[in-house]
């Protein structure tokens, strides 16, 4: 009976933690709220105007308004940050889901930077993918190597497929190479 209770607490509790988990500001937060500030941290962290809504909602529900004219002067203020051509490179570079939340005057710059950066992220991520089917190529060839009797027809296929995926690789990591050399010659940051 004891253990029943215990178990139905901590489930109580951590559906609590769960709920709490998905606030964008927990009731103490919006007691205290200084919307402008907050309005500058969201845009500087690639929050578009609509997150706002998100964050009124949490604060209604603990009881305290939110008040979005501040919360909008610091979002315009943060916003003129996130959206710079260097920021754009780094927000690619890391694989950011640019959610078209620059302003039209201010978005060509970010665009720029976060084009260069998003294709220099996505060639990491091929070669990475390249990397992994090469692995599990070259454990498909052990394994046929270790197979009695051995099949030299399958044997060849295995070793064909692994030099394809090498050359692959290698026209990836030169494209690559070629991208951030590009990148480098217009100013952004990258290490060769």
């Amino acid at each position: 009976m004891r253990t029943a209770r215990a178990s139905r607490m901590l489930q109580v509790a951590m559906v609590g933690l769960l709920l709490t988990g998905c606030a964008t500001m927990s009731p103490e937060e919006c007691a205290v709220a200084d919307w402008e500030r907050i309005g500058e941290m969201d845009a500087r962290s690639g929050e578009g105007m609509n997150y706002f809504a998100r964050r009124a909602s949490d604060c209604a529900e603990a009881g305290y308004p939110a008040d979005q004219a501040a919360w909008t002067r610091g979002w315009d203020v943060g916003i003129t940050w996130f959206c710079t051509r260097n920021n754009g490179f780094r927000k690619g570079l890391d694989g950011y889901r640019y959610d078209q939340i620059c302003p039209g005057h201010i978005e060509q710059d970010f665009l720029d930077g976060y084009d260069t950066g998003y294709a220099i992220h996505q060639y990491h991520e091929r070669i990475d993918r390249t990397g992994s089917e090469i692995e599990r190529a070259r454990e498909r060839l052990d394994d046929l190597r270790a197979e009695r009797p051995r099949d030299p027809e399958a044997i060849a296929d295995a070793r064909d497929r692994l030099a394809v995926l090498r050359d692959r690789l290698r026209t990836e990591e030169l494209e690559l190479a070629r991208l951030k050399g590009l990148a480098q010659g217009r100013g952004f940051p990258v290490r060769l």
